[in-house]
């Protein structure tokens, strides 16, 4: 019996022991918020602190932040007990206006025990003002614009859209601005604009697309003329589709019907510099004659689409011709698309995949 008793002793001694040399520590805070920050002020510095509240001394093992943008620093020298330590937490506002929430995990203890901490940082960054070049990065002659192109996105043949141009003059006097090689379903609203001395101004094109032959995407180059000399291009593009939606109920029977075959084509392997081609069929499954609105490459440049005639008559076929130039590829598999464009109410765009491998 005393045996036992000498033994439990032992043990909550032991278990006495342990509690006192256990590693605890108390922080001020555990957040901070810096409240609103402006992004060129670069950089807000906090101090957390805490109190080594163990018998031991304590040290800061490690401090890591979540993120690059928080740099935490911190001393690796012992906390007395009752003696308080510093943890220092920069958050770096350049480059990121917004709101931010960032945590930093804190090691602390000894080379025999450690606890881990969760510190966390709050905030709001202002966005600096943007100078005139940030905010117009397109330099025409003497003046900048905030776009070198000017999209009217998805347009019903037929229908007209007005959108602006806004340039800026950044120079201590006024300059004219005028256009040409302007087609014929473009209209510049303001033919002739005055850009005064620091401030923009808003040029208005008007797209009348009855006025164009063509369907699906089209890009057309403008030149701009600053006082008379050119000093750049400005492309005008919208995507132009067909409206259905007049067609009554007898024309749909009758409309035409497009069948591709096949719509995934595969090129034979290619060696890097050489020319080939392909085929694809088009035909007409409808009553009514069929209109190739468009055949159009996503790279129109080196990948070529032609065929001879763009009408199908009703149960008859077209072949298109695919030409393929390798010089520009690197060695590599490759899936481009080529989109056909129809009077075809069902299937108006019909996508092709040319599937290709290109060998040094």
């Amino acid at each position: 019996m005393k045996k036992i008793m000498l033994m439990t002793m032992a043990t909550l001694f032991s278990l006495a022991l342990v509690a006192q040399n256990a590693v605890s520590v108390q922080f001020d805070e555990k957040s901070h918020d810096f409240g609103t920050l402006k992004e060129e002020q670069g950089k807000a510095t906090t101090v957390f602190t805490f109190v080594n509240t163990s018998s031991i001394p304590v040290s800061l093992k490690n401090v890591r932040a979540s993120c690059g943008c928080t740099t935490p620093n911190w001393s690796k020298a012992p906390v007395a007990p009752g003696a308080k330590g510093e943890i220092t937490v920069t958050y770096n506002t350049t480059g990121r206006p917004g709101s931010f929430s960032k945590s930093i995990t804190v090691t602390v203890g000894t080379d025999d025990e450690t606890i881990t901490e969760s510190l966390r940082i709050t905030g709001k960054v202002t966005p600096r003002p943007k100078t005139p070049e940030e905010t117009y990065p397109h330099k025409y002659g003497e003046l900048r614009a905030r776009e070198d192109v000017v999209d009217y996105g998805s347009m019903f043949k037929g229908n007209s859209q007005e959108r602006a141009w806004e340039i800026y003059n950044t120079t201590g006097k006024a300059h004219t601005i005028t256009f040409t090689n302007v087609p014929a379903h473009i209209t510049v609203v303001t033919p002739k604009v005055t850009a005064k001395p620091n401030e923009a101004s808003k040029v208005v094109f008007k797209y009348n697309s009855a006025k164009s032959k063509n369907y699906y995407k089209i890009s057309d180059k403008i030149t701009v003329l600053v006082d008379g000399k050119a000093a750049g291009t400005l492309t005008i593009s919208a995507t132009l589709k067909e409206n259905f939606s007049t067609l009554t109920d007898a024309e749909r029977q009758k409309a035409p019907i497009c069948v591709i075959k096949p719509t995934n084509v595969n090129f034979p392997e290619i060696k890097r510099g050489e020319v080939k081609t392909t085929e694809f069929e088009i035909k007409n499954d409808g009553q009514t004659p069929m209109s190739i609105r468009a055949i159009s490459s996503e790279d129109n440049t080196h990948m070529k689409a032609t065929t001879a005639k763009t009408t199908v008559h009703p149960g008859k076929s077209i072949t298109v011709t695919v030409e393929l130039d390798s010089k520009s590829y690197k060695a590599a598999h490759y899936n481009r698309k080529i989109h056909v464009i129809t009077n075809d109410p069902v299937h108006s765009d019909i996508t092709v995949t040319m599937e290709f491998t290109v060998v040094e």
